[in-house]
C-alpha cells in the first residue's frame, strides 16, 4: 500500500501550508497518508484544523494520483487517440455556427455565472484588439462540436451582438439587451447596447477572431477523451472537480434527475458539509451508488477501471435515461432507517481497535451498505450495529496489523476491492 508524504508548516495549532515537497525549511512537519480521509484523520489527531481550501488542495493531491494509477499503459497508448488542431475563427462565424446549434452548450454545463462587469470587459477587449484566450472544441460530428471550454467568453460575445440580457434570453419576463459598463475606457462605447454602437465598432466585434483548440477522438464510441481533456485544461481560479466536469460534458435527462434527487432529501444533505456540498461530492455519493451498484450486480457493463472513469462512462451510457423514482426512494429510505440506528455522527465511518468510531464519513462505506440492501431487498435489522462494528473492527485490524488494504478507502475502484466491499456489506446484513 503506497504512502503519500504531506509536509506542512504550522503555527499555533493552524495549518499554514500543505504541499508534497519541502516548499521552504517551515515546511518541517509531515504525515504520511494512503488516501484522502486517513490524512484527514492523522491531521485530527494532531487537533489541527484544515481550511476548505486545504482540504480541497489535499483531496486533489490523491485524486490525481489515484486517476494517474486508473490508467493503464493500454489505456494511454489505445485510450487516448486524439487529433487535434489549432484555427482562427471569426467571432461573427463563431456566433452564426451557434445560433444554427453547430456548437452545442450543453443544458448543465457551468450556468452564465460572469457578471455584467466583467461581460462588458471582454467586448472592450475584442474592440481594443487584446489576445482573448482560446476556445476549447470537441468534434463530435461532422460540423458539430461541443464546448469544452470557453463558454462564458462565448455566450458573452452572443449575447451582446443579437441583443440579449448578459445572462441569455429569458422565456419569461423582460428582456432587456445587455449594453456595456459606463465605465470602459472608450468613451465611445461605454454604456451601449451592440445596436447602438458605431458600424466600425460592430465590424470589429464581428471580424475579430479568437484561437479555437478543435479536438478530434479517434476511437468510436470512447468518451475518454473530452474528460482528460476537460481535466488538463480546467485550470482556472474556479477548477472543477471531477463531478462538476461531469455536470458539463455528460448533460441529460440523467444528469437532471441525479441533481434533482441528490438535493431533494434533508436527512442525506445533513450528512455533508456545507463546502462539500458547495463542490457536489453529495452528488457524486448518490452517483456512487447508482453506477458501482449497477456494475457489482451485472446491469450495467464499464471497460475502464478506476472510480472516476467509472462514473464518467456511467452517466454517458444513462445520459438520455430517467432515474427510478423508486429506487431513490428506497435509498432514501433505507438510509433514514440507518441514521435512526447509526445517527449521523457515526453513519458510514470506520470502526478502530477500540470499538469506536473514528474519521470522517466514507463514501466507499455509503455506496455499499445501501447498494447492498437495496439490490437485495433486505429490511435493516436490529442488530446490525452490533454487525457493522464487529465487522468493520476486523477490517480496521487487517489492515493496520497485517497491512492488507482496505478496500473502503485503498484502490477502491480496482474490481478486486469493488467485490470486496460488496461482499463485506453482505456480511454485516447477512445475506
Amino acid at each position: 500500500m503506497e504512502l503519500i508524504t504531506i509536509y506542512y508548516k504550522v503555527s499555533k495549532n493552524r495549518i499554514l501550508g500543505i504541499s508534497t515537497e519541502i516548499k521552504t525549511e517551515e515546511y518541517v512537519n509531515f504525515i504520511e497518508a494512503e488516501n484522502f480521509d486517513n490524512a484527514i484523520l492523522k491531521f485530527s489527531e494532531k487537533e489541527y484544523e484544515l481550511s476548505d481550501e486545504q482540504r480541497e488542495e489535499l483531496e486533489e493531491i490523491f485524486m490525481d494520483d489515484e486517476s494517474t494509477a486508473e490508467y493503464t499503459n493500454e489505456d494511454l497508448s489505445e485510450g487516448f487517440k486524439i487529433k487535434h488542431w489549432v484555427s482562427n475563427r471569426s467571432f461573427g462565424e463563431l456566433i452564426d455556427m451557434y445560433e444554427n446549434k453547430e456548437i452545442k452548450i450543453p443544458e448543465m454545463q457551468r450556468e452564465f455565472v460572469w457578471n455584467s462587469g466583467k461581460s462588458s470587459r471582454l467586448i472592450e477587449s475584442i474592440v481594443l484588439g487584446l489576445p482573448i484566450p482560446p476556445l476549447f472544441l470537441l468534434e463530435v460530428n461532422d460540423n458539430e462540436y461541443e464546448i469544452i471550454d470557453g463558454y462564458q467568453r462565448l455566450t458573452t460575445v452572443f449575447n451582446f451582438v443579437q441583443g440579449n440580457p448578459w445572462g441569455g434570453k429569458k422565456e419569461k419576463g423582460r428582456n432587456i439587451a445587455a449594453k456595456l459598463s459606463s465605465k470602459n475606457i472608450l468613451n465611445e462605447i461605454a454604456g451601449k447596447k451592440f445596436n447602438d454602437l458605431d458600424e466600425k465598432y460592430q465590424r470589429k466585434i464581428r471580424r475579430s477572431t479568437i484561437p479555437l483548440m478543435e479536438f478530434k477522438q479517434l476511437t468510436p464510441g470512447d468518451f475518454s477523451s473530452k474528460y482528460l481533456i476537460f481535466e488538463r485544461i480546467n485550470t482556472g481560479s474556479d477548477k472543477l472537480n471531477a463531478m462538476q466536469i461531469r455536470k458539463s460534458l455528460a448533460y441529460g435527462e440523467f444528469m437532471i434527475n441525479l441533481y434533482r434527487y441528490a438535493n431533494s432529501d434533508e436527512n442525506y444533505l445533513n450528512l455533508f458539509s456545507v463546502s462539500q456540498i458547495k463542490r457536489d461530492i453529495h452528488v457524486e455519493a448518490l452517483l456512487r451508488f447508482l453506477a458501482i451498484t449497477d456494475l457489482v450486480y451485472g446491469k450495467i457493463q464499464i471497460k475502464r477501471n478506476g472510480i472516476k472513469n467509472i462514473l464518467d462512462e456511467y452517466c454517458e451510457l444513462c445520459r438520455n435515461r430517467n432515474i427510478s423514482e423508486d429506487r431513490i426512494k428506497q435509498f432514501f429510505k433505507i438510509l433514514h432507517e440507518l441514521l435512526q440506528i447509526f445517527g449521523s455522527e457515526n453513519i458510514f465511518r470506520r470502526v478502530n481497535s477500540d470499538d469506536k468510531y473514528e474519521g470522517v464519513l466514507n463514501i466507499g462505506i455509503l455506496e455499499a451498505l445501501l447498494g447492498t440492501i437495496v439490490e437485495e431487498g433486505v429490511s435493516v435489522k436490529e442488530d446490525i450495529e452490533s454487525m457493522y462494528k464487529s465487522i468493520m473492527k476486523r477490517i480496521y485490524e487487517d489492515a493496520i496489523l497485517d497491512k492488507k488494504p482496505n478496500p473502503f478507502s485503498a484502490n477502491t475502484g480496482t474490481e478486486e476491492m469493488i467485490k470486496k466491499r460488496y461482499e463485506i456489506t453482505k456480511e454485516i446484513i447477512g445475506v
